[in-house]
């Protein structure tokens, strides 16, 4: 039998394709590399405030604690800033120079309370890598890593406004009352949620106020969610009080006029979770352009009807909440 070898179209395909796969590995391990000199950028970035935030609450030398991060490096230093910083207590960490930073480059903490000096996003930028990487410190000083998604975040004060009662304080009770009874008895219900855990420079592409119906009349009525333009105190406010010594504008409630949304109730035999599109409020909220006071529950056509609504406040076991998606 004649044996037959390799045809050189068959030697030139062979080396070809191992070529190819060369090139492919080649290409992969460099992606690879950039990615993972990412990881470690911002790794060290996170493990490195939380050490400064720790010390800080430790009184560690008596002094303030902060992470200084610039293009290459960072440092872990001890002072009031890093330019009037003990420089002997440096900790330098290096990482690639084809990351750049933007946003928050220096933050501080405070002794004993570990307040930060401020709160925002550090953004991690590789000179070959397209999708940044965002660190965000926010106002009581929790650092994580933040990217486009959604959250939910709960009440974190609540009340009823009797105007039967004006000073009466109902930040305590486990229900929401929101009741047109008639002139002289109406009730509302103000709501505050938190939003320090949403950068300020996201984008809303929705938020969604929730609230448990827990009790009504049964029948159909409007309700309309109101943007608070004062401070209040959940254990201070009433229907005359925004707090103990702060009164508001107009008894009631200080608000926009027009609702940021309305849903209309109708009861159906079950008690539902009612929603009202907020949107635009948290965007304002969340950029600074508007102070985020909460909103304000009422009925849209009040004076006229024993129709009550009431719902879960924070007391109660479905606590009003927002439901928020977002883009970095």
């Amino acid at each position: 039998m004649t044996k037959r070898g390799f045809t050189l179209f068959e030697i030139l395909l062979v080396v070809s394709i191992l070529g190819i796969i060369g090139m492919v590995s080649v290409v992969f391990s460099v992606r690879l590399l950039r990615s993972n000199d990412l990881n470690i950028a911002v790794r060290h970035a996170l493990n490195n405030i939380r050490i400064a935030q720790t010390r800080a609450q430790l009184a560690s030398g008596n002094n303030p604690w902060g992470v200084h991060i610039t293009s290459g490096s960072m440092t872990l230093f001890r002072g009031n800033s890093y330019v009037t910083r003990d420089q002997t207590q440096d900790a330098v960490t290096e990482f690639s120079q084809r990351i750049t930073i933007s946003g928050l480059q220096e933050v501080g903490f405070d002794v004993i309370s570990g307040t930060p000096s401020q709160s925002g996003l550090i953004t991690f930028t590789h000179a070959d890598i397209t999708q940044p990487r965002h660190l965000f410190v926010n106002p009581l000083g929790l650092t994580e890593e933040v990217r486009s998604g959604e959250l939910e975040t709960v009440a974190v004060e609540d009340a009823s406004l009797h105007q039967g009662a004006p000073s009466s304080r109902q930040g305590s009770t486990t229900i929401l009352e929101v009741y047109p009874r008639n002139v002289g008895y109406n009730k509302r219900a103000v709501v505050l949620i938190g939003l320090s855990h949403v950068p300020s420079s996201a984008t809303i592409t929705r938020a969604t106020l929730y609230a448990k119906q827990v009790q009504t009349f049964g029948t159909t009525r409007t309700i309309g969610v109101y943007r608070i333009t004062r401070s209040w105190s959940e254990t201070e406010t009433a229907w005359n009080n925004a707090a103990s010594t702060t009164m508001w504008s107009t008894a009631g409630g200080d608000f926009v006029p027009a609702p940021t949304d309305t849903e209309t109730l109708t009861w159906s035999g079950t008690l539902q979770w009612s929603s009202w599109d907020v949107t635009n409020d948290v965007q304002a909220m969340v950029s600074g352009s508007t102070t985020n006071n909460g909103w304000l529950l009422k009925d849209t056509s009040e004076d006229a009807s024993e129709a009550y609504w009431y719902f879960s406040s924070r007391e109660g076991n479905a606590p009003p909440y927002l439901h928020i998606v977002y883009d970095i």
